[in-house]
């Protein structure tokens, strides 16, 4: 990115695995599945890819979370983001990856 950051981009749903084909013909309507069943297939194409997400989210755990005052002007909330974001950037950098259960 132009701070100098590595950035990934990730899509999702990951059409190249075989759940990631069930949802492309989905969303391209040539197949009908019913509701639950894709939300549950959105859901599995996630966890196919929760070993390469751990890797990636490895050295970049955010907080669990900040508030942005957006009653500012946008360039003020940039602004705060902006700082928010090379904070939690510097800071996830010095912390191991954590579980979320075990």
């Amino acid at each position: 990115c132009a701070a100098g950051h590595r950035a990934e981009l990730l899509r999702f749903p990951e059409r190249s695995t075989e759940i990631g084909k069930l949802l492309s013909s989905y969303l391209e309507k040539k197949s009908e599945v019913e509701d639950h069943s894709v939300h549950l297939l959105f859901s599995a194409n996630r966890w196919e890819q929760v070993q390469a997400l751990t890797v990636l989210f490895s050295s970049c755990l955010p907080p669990w979370g900040q508030m942005v005052d957006a009653s500012k002007s946008i360039e003020d909330v940039h602004k705060e983001i902006h700082a928010l974001c090379v904070y939690t950037i510097q800071a996830a950098a010095q912390r191991p990856l954590g579980e979320l259960w075990k």
